[in-house]
């Protein structure tokens, strides 16, 4: 399952909460197991031709503009 699909351009958008994706800023140790399954479904999506991009929690907590200005259409 993703978060965001663009159908036209093949874009995933992955907004990853912190704590149940493992982010290496706060819950370095955490749901490796997650972490694992994130890496796979990337290689899947990039392997069929998907942009995939993920955001940390706290990334779109600071700035939802500069997560937006990072996509590239």
């Amino acid at each position: 399952m993703v978060d965001f699909y663009l159908p036209g351009q093949k874009i995933v958008i992955q907004a990853d909460g912190c704590y149940w994706h493992g982010c290496p800023v706060h819950y370095p140790k955490s749901h490796i197991e997650r972490v694992k399954r994130d890496k796979k479904q990337d290689l899947i999506l990039n392997t069929n031709g998907y942009k995939v991009y993920r955001f940390w929690e706290h990334e779109i907590n600071e700035s939802v503009e500069k997560c937006i200005n990072s996509i590239v259409l």
